[in-house]
């Protein structure tokens, strides 16, 4: 799964708002979960290779 994709589409569903590249930053800040922040971010980082895989998102999802 693309988990840059992933992030952006899970920033969309939290603020309700559709995605805007230049306003990023600022609608990421506004998502209030802070789990939910934190996913977002690392989802979105620039270099694929530092993006979470959708295993450790699910991991951070359900830690059971």
């Amino acid at each position: 799964m693309d988990v840059y994709s992933y992030g952006i589409l899970l920033c969309e569903m939290c603020i309700k708002e559709l995605p805007e590249p230049k306003r990023r930053k600022q609608q990421v800040s506004a998502v209030s979960d802070k789990m939910f922040r934190d996913i977002i971010r690392r989802c979105i980082k620039r270099a694929p290779e530092v993006r979470p895989t959708m295993e450790e998102i699910i991991v951070c999802l359900d830690p059971q």
